[in-house]
């Protein structure tokens, strides 16, 4: 930005001589290739990746993105924090004039969000390595008039490592407004310094849900049930979900109970306004330890909706009020509970 702007002044400097001196062929010349100097440079400026700095809308807190810009459109946004990168894919609104027609008519705006399976290739030097992704969400934003241009956007959870080495990254997948197979090439040149240069803090997140998780979930009731409790043995540090040799007296309560903890739940749940636009719903679930003293630890998303959907269901846990601690064979002890936050719009 601060090149443009030296530019753009010396630009307007070469041209007040100009005024002054309309026959000098030398001055004419020079004007131009400052000219065509600055255009070099805006057209470099739109492209690559940049760091940017965002603001979280609920803790004001700012924290560095990367931004990946091609022919000026943001093709690519990475979010350092939980290593979601998020693609767009952008349409020509008279194109689809009857789809923005509709959903003006029929949905306040909104185009209908779709789940697809999805191809993704990471391509290195002389290699390539590819993934599938499966029960992938292709979301859009609301339009506001019909025929107006538009995108589409999905996440995708990355590792670090791979986009750290390879020197590009392509997504593939089907493309309901166009009926066709859509690629996206991503260049990762210049990602690593900017991934390297960024400020953030780390969200932690489980990778997968296991296969006993899955068994566990299927008996989540549609509203916000918290799933029985395990504890965690402190001989080994580790969590002994068959309870093996230890009687829990009592669970961990919440203050007031459950009936409680359903309405700190739904009074304080504060649903990200991008889910709100973009008519995300769904359920994330989450695991946390109440340990011996009743305050809640650690925090982790098991089963993820939307970036911003997860963080707001770890901020929503981890405000809880301290609990009345569970004791196993007459003692206090750390336990954990599954417990699915539910977004849904009125």
């Amino acid at each position: 930005m601060e090149t443009i702007l030296i530019v753009t002044i010396f630009l307007a400097f070469s041209r007040g001589i100009c005024i002054f001196a309309e026959n000098n062929t030398a001055m004419r010349q020079l004007y131009s290739l400052s000219f065509l100097f600055l255009f070099a440079i805006n057209v470099i400026a739109q492209n690559g990746w940049v760091k940017r700095s965002k603001t979280d809308e609920y803790t004001q807190e700012k924290s560095d993105i990367c931004v990946f810009y091609k022919n000026g459109d943001i093709k690519a946004i990475f979010f350092p924090e939980d290593n979601h990168i998020k693609i767009f894919r952008y349409y020509d609104g008279l194109q689809h004039f009857q789809d923005t027609w509709d959903a003006m008519m029929d949905n306040r705006g909104q185009l209908t969000s779709y789940t697809t399976d999805m191809t993704e290739r990471f391509i290195f030097n002389n290699d390539y390595e590819e993934y599938d992704l499966d029960d992938h969400s292709i979301y859009y934003p609301r339009v506001s008039r019909p025929g107006q241009d538009f995108y589409s956007y999905f996440f995708v959870e990355e590792k670090i490592e791979d986009l750290k080495k390879a020197k590009s990254v392509s997504y593939k997948w089907y493309d309901r407004l166009d009926d066709e197979i859509a690629v996206m090439n991503i260049s990762l040149m210049g990602f690593t310094k900017c991934y390297n240069s960024c400020k953030f803090k780390l969200v932690e997140k489980v990778e997968e849900p296991d296969e006993e998780y899955e068994a566990e979930e299927n008996n989540v009731a549609e509203s916000t049930d918290i799933l029985p409790p395990n504890i965690r043995d402190e001989s080994s540090n580790e969590t002994t979900d068959d309870n093996n040799g230890y009687y829990i007296d009592r669970q961990p309560e919440y203050p007031g109970g459950m009936d409680a903890l359903m309405l700190y739940l739904s009074k304080n749940l504060r649903y990200p306004p991008n889910a709100q636009e973009n008519n995300i719903q769904g359920r994330v679930v989450v695991k946390f330890w109440v340990d011996k003293e009743g305050y809640v630890k650690d925090v982790t998303v098991v089963k993820g909706l939307d970036p911003e959907c997860d963080k707001e269901a770890v901020r929503l846990v981890s405000s809880m009020s301290r609990w009345k601690p569970g004791t196993v064979n007459g003692k206090p002890a750390d336990m954990h509970f599954t417990c699915p936050i539910m977004f849904k719009l009125p």
